[in-house]
Order: C-alpha cells, then structure tokens, then sequence
C-alpha cells in the first residue's frame, strides 16, 4: 500500500473542504472567528460575554474536522473498492 495516498487525497479534496468550511461556518470570518476563540480562554469569554457563541464555534471546529476524515477516508475506501491497483491492494 502507497503512504502517499493518504497526501494525494487530502490535496485533491481541497475543494471539498472549501465547501463543508464555507457551508458549516458561514463563510471565512466564522471560521477565522472560530480558529480565534480555541485559543482564547474560558474565563476571558465568559468576561467577554461570548463564552457560549465560543463553544460553539470551537465545537464546529472539531466537527469540521471530523468531516474531513470521513471524506478522506470514504474516498479511500471508493478507491480501494473501484480502484484497488491504483491504491496497491490485489484484487480478489
């Protein structure tokens, strides 16, 4: 099995991520926000006032992320049921 798969697809999915970033925050100021609240304290949001909006948004944080694993690792899974010589596994 080829390592740099795992590389050659988190490169070609780039648009998707573009997509499932614009669509789950809004846009890139919710996403620069949400990047600028996970590393902002608890107490100085609650100050602030912004402690609830702040969990949300490092929440989707984390839900972003685990959307582009699954991306990836579906795209796998598609090449490795379509595809298998192009990712190095011996059809059966």
């Amino acid at each position: 099995m080829d390592p740099y798969i795992y590389l050659i697809l988190l490169v070609v999915s780039l648009p998707l991520y573009l997509i499932v970033t614009l669509w789950l925050f809004g846009g890139w100021v919710g996403f620069v926000q949400a990047i600028l609240f996970l590393f902002q304290d608890d107490l100085v949001s609650a100050i602030d006032g912004e402690y609830r909006e702040g969990r949300r948004a490092t929440f989707k944080l984390f839900i972003s992320v685990v959307l582009y694993a699954i991306l990836v690792l579906g795209e796998y899974s598609f090449l490795i049921e379509f595809f298998p010589r192009l990712v190095g596994v011996e059809p059966e």
